[in-house]
């Protein structure tokens, strides 16, 4: 069971604890066995859920100290892309030459 919880396709599990596609699906079938699945799934998540809860301060705290100290990356550096109508930031003002003429 932990093997359909891993791996990416029931066939790479089945592989995983070396029986065929088509008995891990029979398996599944079984009111027992897809039973135990379901509760070792809840189990999972409930577990995955609480180190969300626990670390989502933290993970926070990062971010924002991140972006107040100017450290903090683009989205479009982190691959996050924009939306179609964004554009880029203009250029920061500067003196123009012609001051003080």
């Amino acid at each position: 069971m932990a093997a359909l919880l891993t791996e990416h396709s029931i066939q790479d599990a089945a592989r995983k604890v070396d029986v065929s596609e088509r008995t891990l699906r029979r398996w599944m079938q079984l009111p027992e066995f897809r039973d135990a699945f379901l509760q070792l799934r809840r189990e999972n998540l409930q577990q995955v859920n609480a180190r969300i809860q626990h670390n989502a301060s933290s993970a926070l705290t990062v971010q924002l100290t991140l972006m107040l100290d100017g450290l903090a990356v683009s989205p479009t550096k982190l691959g996050l892309g924009g939306t179609a109508n964004s554009k880029p930031a203009a250029p920061p003002a500067t003196e123009s030459s012609d001051a003080g003429r």
